[in-house]
């Protein structure tokens, strides 16, 4: 809850903002992906990647560039956990949040 009061990316005031400023990357059966760009709603972060891992079991997720981790399983540090890059292995039914500045 803090991380979301932290960032107003997380609350975009109108439709049109998310339609301009939330992408969706990928979705299958147990996994939803998108990323919140552009300093949405004056964010710190410039884009925020999450990543809802619905499956009973980890999955590998596939990164095209480098990322802070602010939440993983039931970890979270909005300065960062450790920055990643390639690829995450994501927790089962868990989510991942990541930020660039």
């Amino acid at each position: 809850i803090s991380l979301r009061k932290a960032h107003p990316a997380f609350y975009m005031p109108t439709a049109e903002m998310v339609r301009e400023k939330l992408n969706f990357r990928g979705t299958s059966k147990g996994l939803v992906s998108f990323e919140i760009v552009d300093n949405a709603n004056n964010d710190c972060w410039s884009k925020i990647l999450v990543v809802y891992n619905a499956k009973p079991k980890k999955i590998q997720f596939e990164l095209t560039s480098r990322w802070w981790l602010a939440a993983i399983g039931s970890t979270v540090n909005e300065k960062g956990i450790r920055q990643v890059s390639d690829f995450v292995k994501i927790p089962p039914s868990s989510m991942l949040i990541a930020f660039q500045k």
